[in-house]
């Protein structure tokens, strides 16, 4: 014959495993604006005593190599 006492099992506690998942949300947000990039090419050109067409063209270059490069 077996016997188990009561109090022997209560020193029995089975460990239980909580698991959480973190949901994490990832945004892809534009650093650059090119149109300020733009801007300030323009105008840095400008400020060297360029022709506004001069300034227009350096200015077009730094834009299209931002939107290129840009995230």
């Amino acid at each position: 014959m077996v016997a188990f006492s009561s109090a022997s099992m209560a020193n029995t506690i089975a460990d239980e495993e909580v698991v959480t998942e973190e949901k994490k949300e990832v945004v892809v947000v534009r650093k650059t604006d090119c149109c300020l990039i733009y801007d300030l090419a323009y105008d840095l050109a400008i400020s060297e005593v360029a022709p506004a067409e001069s300034a227009e063209s350096t200015a077009n270059i730094a834009y299209n190599n931002c939107e290129k490069t840009a995230v």
